[in-house]
């Protein structure tokens, strides 16, 4: 089994810190146990073999294990033959799988894309802890972080944030809150000391919510520049130059875990260039082209021939019914990818037009799950 068998009681959200893996299985909340069943039913086809350092890895690194876990049981289920690490290319890797589908053989390789930088990661775990200590306090509020501003490397003082919030949100009448401040009105409270800044908003919550316990903050500000179209093309660069030579079709699949998915317009500036409105020096009107900067070039300069294509795409443990993903074929790889029916959009540029070819069977009839599975994540009592 992939999960512990025992009773589950705990009913409370995920904290900030804990591990996906962790809070799967301790979770008693039934949408989770219908994940949890799902991703047994997976594991279940994954081969023996690899089941034990496979286990191991999803209690350790779960968001790269479960996207491989994923991509098996899709080429399993889409009828295909796996083989886990096959040995192929030239440069003495292994990539993740090689799959037989009929008389198609082509090789699959994983690649989880965070949408933050190292440096956003680090701070994205500081405040992390932050947030917990937060919300451990019990107030008749929710608060709105709208500013977090880091003036050190140093962990700004739990105890000093916590200490000040319970101070000043003692001073606020609750009900007057609820009843007579606008939006505008609402107070602002502001933290700061050598290491960190931090702005709250304080927001109403109704009689009955007091009620029921639930954490004090309710919103958090994610606001950055985004560097997602570079980071990707930067991940495929790595995978698309690192097993050399591999004979067959070469699909790369990118799960870009953000805090919203990325566009179809997005992925298609990754792999064929930005798009750049520009006015011609001998016109006054404005025209558009792709810059020569996507993962594949251009026809009079492609690259990266031996990927024949990339999956992109947002997939989670519970949004496989509804997931974004789309394949994109290479229009001028060494080895082309065979004609397939996959349960995703198929896009291709045919004569400089793109053009997209619909799944006859989607990902969530192939995986036999509701559109709506595995149900809601909060009962209806809850307000959290």
């Amino acid at each position: 089994m992939l999960f512990d068998d025992f009773e589950r009681t705990f009913d409370e959200p995920k904290t900030e810190l804990e591990r996906s893996f962790i809070y799967l299985n301790r979770s008693a909340r039934p949408a989770f146990a219908k994940v949890r069943k799902e991703l047994e039913r997976w594991f279940a086809n994954y081969p023996e073999s690899a089941k034990r350092q496979l286990k191991l890895r999803l209690r350790e690194e779960f968001e790269s294990a479960f996207y491989e876990l994923f991509l098996h049981e899709l080429l399993v289920r889409m009828g295909a033959k796996v083989e886990i690490e096959p040995n192929l290319g030239t440069r003495g890797k292994r990539p993740d799988f090689a799959a037989k589908l009929g008389g198609a053989q082509f090789v699959l390789e994983a690649k989880v894309f965070f949408d933050e930088s190292t440096a956003a990661q680090k701070e994205s775990k500081r405040n992390a802890k932050l947030y917990d200590a937060i919300n451990e306090i019990e107030a008749p509020f929710f608060l709105a972080v709208e500013r977090v501003i880091c003036h050190s490397c140093m962990h700004a003082s739990t105890r000093g944030v916590k200490a000040f919030l319970i101070r000043e949100l003692e001073k606020i009448d609750p009900d007057f809150l609820c009843e007579h401040c606008q939006n505008h009105e609402l107070p602002l409270l502001e933290f700061k000391d050598d290491n960190i800044t931090m702005k709250f908003r304080v927001l109403p919550k109704s009689r009955e919510g007091r009620a029921r316990k639930s954490r004090l903050i309710g919103m958090t500000s994610n606001a950055r520049w985004s560097t997602s179209e570079t980071g990707i093309r930067d991940a495929l660069k790595e995978k698309g130059n690192r097993y050399g030579e591999i004979g067959h079709p070469f699909v790369i699949g990118v799960n870009t875990i953000g805090e919203l998915p990325m566009d179809n317009r997005q992925f298609h500036e990754v792999l064929f260039g930005t798009v750049q409105e520009y006015v011609p020096g001998d016109s006054n009107q404005c025209s558009i082209r792709l810059l020569d900067n996507g993962f594949w070039g251009t026809a009079l300069n492609p690259k990266y021939t031996r990927v024949s294509g990339v999956v992109l795409g947002m997939i989670l443990p519970w949004n496989a019914p509804r997931t974004n993903l789309v394949l994109y074929r290479n229009p001028w790889a060494a080895h082309p990818l065979y004609e397939i029916d996959w349960p995703i959009p198929v896009v291709e540029m045919l004569d400089g037009e793109k053009t997209t070819t619909r799944p006859k069977q989607s990902l969530g009839c192939l995986f036999e799950l509701d559109c709506d599975w595995p149900g809601e994540f909060f009962s209806d009592n809850r307000n959290e």
